[in-house]
């Protein structure tokens, strides 16, 4: 059974995620809520290291178990710590700092639904190509439109927790996507 907490904070990037911006009603941008939305990490980074070893992620065979989880670990706060750092300052410098803390919640948040999206089309094309080299060339095919979808939530994500234009969602979801490619290749460099 979960939590209120958790069945609360996905009831709203649920309903986010099939654009519904009625989902921010149920997010708050009190000092507690915002402290424990980061908690969803604790579900997010086990279904992100499942997702990685049952594609084949050469790094844990070349690292071993404990260097591949710190790695990660270090990869995936870096990702989150970076982006929220820099959108907090851009929603602040466009005059949207009143809503940072919404902001916070509903991205760590969407985050979680994100992961379960893609979590479940992993599954489904490694269920359906039968694995192997050309299953991950199945993967990466099948992919492209559910990852078109997450582009697509991460920027309703952001323009409606700011209550922003939908130029400064797509300037932060850009922002996003390159410190995570550029974070992800720094700690492949590592390995």
């Amino acid at each position: 059974m979960l939590s209120p907490e958790i069945r609360q904070g996905l009831a709203g990037a649920l309903r986010l995620l099939r654009l519904d911006a009625g989902g921010m009603a149920c997010f708050s941008d009190s000092d507690a809520d915002i402290a424990r939305s980061f908690r969803v990490y604790l579900l997010v980074f086990p279904l992100s290291l499942l997702i990685s070893v049952a594609l084949g992620d050469p790094m844990l065979g070349k690292l071993g178990l404990p260097l591949y989880l710190a790695l990660e670990a270090v990869t995936m706060a870096a990702n989150v710590a970076g982006f929220l750092l820099l959108a907090c300052h851009l929603a602040q410098a466009m005059g949207h700092g009143s809503r940072i803390g919404l902001m916070v919640v509903a991205y760590n948040w969407s985050q979680l639904v994100a992961m379960l999206v893609y979590a479940l089309f992993v599954t489904l094309s490694l269920g359906l190509s039968g694995g192997g080299e050309a299953g991950a060339r199945a993967v990466n095919g099948a992919l492209v439109l559910p990852m078109l979808w997450l582009l697509v939530y991460g920027w309703f994500v952001l323009r409606q927790s700011l209550a922003c234009n939908g130029l400064l969602a797509s300037a932060l979801l850009l922002s996003d996507l390159t410190l995570n490619l550029l974070i992800n290749s720094a700690t492949q460099a590592v390995g």
